[in-house]
């Protein structure tokens, strides 16, 4: 059985609609993404593979620091 990883997003804070929209805008541009859903109040986004190209890495390192989600909960 092949494991999946999925980030957890949490907590999600928006202060405009435009800023909502850039968060998930950038969110679909990153390749290694495969999907994402809400859960409760937490943002699940899947991961394509276990191999992630080092410029996906750095997208997911710098929407995570931008908005805030590397917070231990």
């Amino acid at each position: 059985m092949e494991k999946r990883i999925i980030l957890v997003c949490k907590p999600l804070r928006f202060y405009t609609t435009n800023d909502e929209d850039l968060f998930f805008n950038w969110l679909k541009k990153i390749k290694c993404i495969e999907d994402y859903k809400g859960v409760g109040n937490a943002l699940h986004v899947l991961i394509k593979s276990k191999k992630i190209e080092d410029s996906e890495l750095l997208e997911l390192f710098g929407i995570f620091d931008r908005y805030n989600l590397m917070q231990n909960n």
